[in-house]
């Protein structure tokens, strides 16, 4: 094996003995066990020697949580099998750890969601509690915030009955989504400047910042770490795109257009982005992968595949 570091920087030093992340070359075939412990059709191979595992580049692998060192190598989307349609007009919608929680905006009804997408029939009305325009909902863990258009943030219990408690999104124009990020609600501004008014959960602002790198917002979540607005580019693509919580963009982003180019309310389960159209109530998947979805080749001169390092 070739020492790959000067061409594929990567922890460990390079070749088949680094660490995970790292690249080496391997001799495969285009069958199943060529050599022994490789899967053509995936593109991972098992070292049947010392038990490591490795995926060809240009192959990616769903993140489920088997290879826990490994980096994701992005988000791609899940394939029409698991896209769904609501047969209301959502204005968004979370994931409270076993389904989804969505917001229908004329009827003022909040309905719950298998992760299919299917409704369980558990659906809860909340005309008269305020909420007469809803619009954007997110999760603490124990309670859900409700957005309206009348600028308001209500919190509800799971019974969504009464609201606990109020605030105005105090310096907000347009309301339009909201997240709830390690104590602080982030909402999102639908007027230009595009901004993100930070609130603690008595409702007092508590930091803010804008985006004006040519995006138009159109939804609001965060993955436990980091901020991800959903919107359109100047040249009409579709994305999602990372920021830190404090408003700084890291580069990282997901195209949508192939699917749809107004990605609207996105919701974050456990390494997938679930988002609504804009245009129609059709809902789609972008699941986090292990691996480079670059097919790359050994810098060395033997045009051997490279293969990434899972374990």
């Amino acid at each position: 094996m070739s020492n790959l570091t000067d061409f594929f920087p990567a922890a460990g030093g390079g070749g088949e003995g680094s660490g995970i992340n790292s690249y080496a070359p391997f001799l495969v075939g285009t069958s199943d066990n060529d050599p022994q412990g490789y899967i053509a059709s995936t593109g991972l191979y098992t070292n049947p020697v010392n038990e490591s595992v490795w995926l060809k580049t240009g192959s990616t692998l769903a993140v489920d949580g088997t290879y826990p060192n490994a980096t994701g190598g992005g988000y791609t989307y899940t394939g029409a099998a698991n896209n769904f349609t609501t047969s209301f007009n959502a204005q968004g919608i979370v994931w409270n750890g076993t389904n989804y929680i969505v917001l229908g905006y004329f009827d003022d009804t909040v309905y719950e969601l298998t992760s299919a997408g299917v409704p369980t029939g558990n659906n809860w009305s909340i005309s008269g509690t305020g909420n007469d325009a809803p619009r954007g909902i997110t999760f603490d863990g124990t309670h859900y915030y409700i957005g309206d258009t009348d600028l308001e943030v209500r919190k509800y219990t799971s019974s969504f009955g009464t609201p606990i408690s109020s605030f105005t999104a105090s310096n907000i124009s347009t309301f339009f989504d909201l997240t709830y990020l390690n104590g602080s609600i982030y909402v999102q501004d639908g007027s230009y400047p595009r901004r993100i008014g930070i609130y603690n959960s008595a409702g007092t602002e508590t930091g803010d910042w804008t985006y004006t790198l040519g995006i138009v917002y159109r939804g609001i979540v965060n993955d436990g770490t980091n901020i991800w607005i959903t919107g359109r580019k100047d040249d009409g693509s579709g994305c999602i795109i990372q920021f830190t919580p404090s408003g700084v963009a890291t580069g990282a982003e997901i195209i949508t257009t192939t699917q749809t180019n107004s990605p609207q309310y996105v919701a974050y389960a456990s390494g997938t982005f679930t988002v609504k159209d804009a245009n129609s109530n059709n809902f789609y998947n972008y699941a986090q992968t292990y691996g480079d979805s670059t097919a790359r080749t050994d810098s060395s001169g033997s045009g051997q595949p490279l293969f990434i390092k899972l374990k």
